[in-house]
């Protein structure tokens, strides 16, 4: 960023001048030293316009400083709040009134970066001033900004700027005294009458983040709203501050689902939430209502139900003291379902890594986001998380898995995902965890989804392509089944009894299956036809390889190895570097 002292007072003026967005552009990076000599500015000219622009071109500076550096403690609040409090009063003119609340709007913002609980007071008069709310265009927005200033003020003097999930702590400041308590009769005051859905929740974090401990009474009352969301506050409320008596109303709330809009759309949020507490205050009593709760979401009906079952998860992870005896009893049970199997395995692999005491660094964690970033823009995709979502990239950090197999133990990253992207992930997990070795980092590609490829080329029937193509639909079933043609349950029956693929994880070696034979179906390299279990799958006569037709791989034609591009004969490619040098499979059995 530039310093001030390389910022002449006329840019100032030109940047007074230019529109907001032109200005934000133009001197956005100009850091915190700029905001003093900017602010003098407010009291030359009293007029809205005016104003406005100063105030709006501190809050786009601001607004990217605080982002990379604490606010410094000399700041000039004081002049800003009186600012504030000069347009404290509503216009009748309607053209004013909109400039004054977009004066306030990005005035409280403002306040909520400078990082100053000097400003609260401020802040304080402009919340529950309901009244005259007919202006169109968001110009009635002034207790929603107003409210997220005070809440970023009240989380920097809580425990609750340590940080999240590992993110780096922010600043810390102190309440002055007396403003805890200020706040709290405001926030209570304002949740009596407003009805805006937002906001209350903004007021109601407010009061969480308070962290006083009567607070849990109020939040009791809160239990019964209509709003989920606002019961999720409370909620969290009662975790910070827990009393045993809260138990029977924690799990009152299980059956319990929003019939909101968002709850529409994420089905089972709120069951997250009463089950984390649970994990996180229960005891004995409550494990067999968690392993319950975890054989009925493992069968994956509704949308959201992974997510259950991850925070089911971890709660009995966390009350592995009592748990896992429980846990290794249900899988003793003949009866349980595949799904719920697979998710009682994973809770005791995780009791294990918990025992075991992971210790990634930070650092690890900020690499795969970053890795994730460059990744996406690298391939020009709308969204980073179609890469890992956030709670994937956390689950790897925590878990830090240094094997292909143990990255498929994160849910929702499945073969395809870790065949593409599995060798750059572990490169950085081996690289943090293994500092020692310099040869960590180097991954060689999964060798599994090769073996199966292969594998499967020998197994499967061969289908003439000119015959294939001159049959109707309505043959093709019938043919397969005639040239005894395999199906999928057959393929896995054969890939766990084969001599080269038996010691693979049978779970792991089915998703690898599927993920080659849906690949190999979009190359156009398997003929497929059936319904249902009767689908039946045989091969095309061409190479596994290099998908050249009419020959077979190992046949001595030139082919290209689909790792590294090279040409080669035989059944080995010559670059030393290469996986088929070091794979397990060379083609033909014995």
């Amino acid at each position: 960023m530039r310093t001030m002292s390389a910022i002449r007072e006329d840019e100032i003026d030109l940047a007074l001048e230019e529109p907001s967005g032109i200005a934000a552009n133009r001197f956005r990076d100009l850091g915190w030293d700029a905001i003093g000599p900017i602010c003098k500015r407010l009291g030359t000219d009293e007029s809205l316009d005016y104003q406005i622009s100063v105030i709006s071109l501190m809050y786009d500076i601001t607004h990217v400083a605080h982002q990379y550096t604490p606010a410094p403690t000399d700041l000039p609040v004081d002049q800003v709040c009186r600012c504030l409090q000069m347009h404290a009063d509503p216009y009748e003119d309607l053209d004013l009134e909109r400039t004054r609340r977009r004066l306030l709007m990005r005035g409280g913002l403002l306040l909520g970066h400078m990082n100053d609980p000097a400003a609260i007071d401020t802040l304080l008069m402009f919340i529950n001033t309901g009244e005259n709310k007919d202006l169109d265009g968001g110009y009635n927005r002034v207790d929603e900004f107003c409210l997220k200033a005070i809440s970023e003020l009240v989380e920097s003097s809580s425990s609750f700027c340590e940080g999240e999930d590992g993110y780096p702590p922010r600043s810390k400041t102190n309440l002055m005294e007396g403003q805890a308590e200020q706040i709290e009769r405001e926030m209570i005051a304002y949740l009596e009458v407003s009805n805006d859905r937002h906001d209350r929740i903004t007021a109601l974090e407010i009061l969480v983040m308070l962290e006083q401990p009567h607070i849990v009474e109020y939040m009791e009352g809160v239990m019964q709203s209509d709003n989920y969301r606002e019961r999720s506050v409370a909620l969290s409320a009662f975790r910070e501050n827990w009393d045993p008596r809260l138990m029977p109303l924690v799990l009152s709330q299980l059956g319990l689902q929003d019939s909101s809009d968002f709850g529409q759309m994420n089905p089972n949020w709120y069951l997250r939430d009463v089950v984390s507490i649970i994990g996180i205050r229960g005891g004995a009593e409550h494990v067999q209502l968690l392993i319950d709760l975890l054989g009925e979401h493992s069968r994956m009906t509704e949308r959201g139900d992974m997510n259950v079952r991850n925070t089911i998860r971890r709660a009995l992870v966390r009350l592995r003291e009592h748990s896992r005896g429980a846990v290794e009893q249900a899988l003793e049970r003949g009866t349980i379902s595949p799904g719920f199997r697979r998710s009682l395995d994973k809770v005791l692999t995780l009791m294990d890594e918990a025992e075991e005491g992971i210790d990634a660094p930070d650092q690890m964690r900020y690499d795969l986001f970053s890795w994730r970033t460059e990744k996406f823009e690298e391939e020009g995709l709308d969204y980073p998380f179609q890469i890992l979502t956030d709670r994937q990239v956390f689950e790897i950090a925590s878990r830090a898995p240094q094997t292909y197999e143990g990255l498929m133990g994160i849910d929702g990253v499945g073969p395809y995902k870790t065949n593409k992207y599995g060798p750059e992930i572990l490169s950085i997990i081996r690289r943090h965890m293994n500092p020692d070795d310099s040869d960590a980092a180097n991954v060689r590609p999964w060798s599994l989804p090769i073996d199966v490829r292969r594998w499967l080329f020998i197994e499967l029937e061969t289908v003439d392509r000119g015959v294939w193509d001159a049959l109707v639909d309505e043959e093709k079933p019938d043919y397969l089944r005639r040239i005894n043609a395999h199906t999928k349950m057959r393929i896995k029956r054969e890939a766990r009894n084969d001599h080269l693929l038996r010691d693979n994880n049978h779970e792991i070696l089915d998703k690898v299956i599927d993920s080659v034979i849906r690949s190999l179906t979009y190359e156009d390299m398997l003929p497929v036809a059936g319904q249902r279990r009767g689908v039946r799958y045989a091969r095309f006569l061409q190479c596994s390889e290099c998908s050249a037709t009419d020959v077979e791989f190992g046949d001595g034609h030139l082919c290209e190895c689909h790792i590294c591009r090279q040409d080669f004969t035989g059944t080995q490619c010559f670059n030393v570097q290469c996986l088929l040098n070091v794979t397990q499979t060379m083609i033909f059995p014995d």
